[in-house]
């Protein structure tokens, strides 16, 4: 784990390594993700930038460093990388997605962080 703290309550661990993120409660239970990955995308390079809590969930933002996940010939050339910067809101303590909110992807390495979005409420 690179990043380690504990929610305002005291009631959960939450920590964060490369590329998953895990909750422990005080009994010892510990829930794990990874965050998604874009549909039809495969990714080369995955990193969890960065944790933080926020209005009750938790926000994890990532970037991954993908390619179209069409199948490809295997002399083709390869396809070239973006950068994609995602981040995803969490349920506490179950670690339920809500959101995930992804930007554009770009050519550099590090982007810039994607909002962690609220889900809308149905009336």
């Amino acid at each position: 784990m690179t990043t380690l703290f504990w929610t305002a309550d005291g009631r959960y661990l939450i920590g964060a390594d490369s590329n998953s993120v895990r909750l422990w409660n005080l009994s010892g239970t510990s829930r794990f993700v990874t965050p998604p990955l874009q549909p039809g995308m495969r990714s080369s390079l995955f990193e969890v930038t960065r944790i933080w809590l926020d209005r009750g969930g938790l926000c994890v933002a990532s970037v991954f460093q993908t390619t179209p996940g069409q199948p490809r010939p295997v002399n083709a050339p390869p396809l070239p990388l973006s950068t994609t910067a995602a981040t995803t809101r969490y349920a506490l303590p179950l670690l339920t997605e809500l959101t995930t909110t992804v930007s554009p992807p770009l050519a550099a390495y590090r982007v810039p962080e994607a909002a962690c979005r609220i889900p809308n409420r149905s009336p």
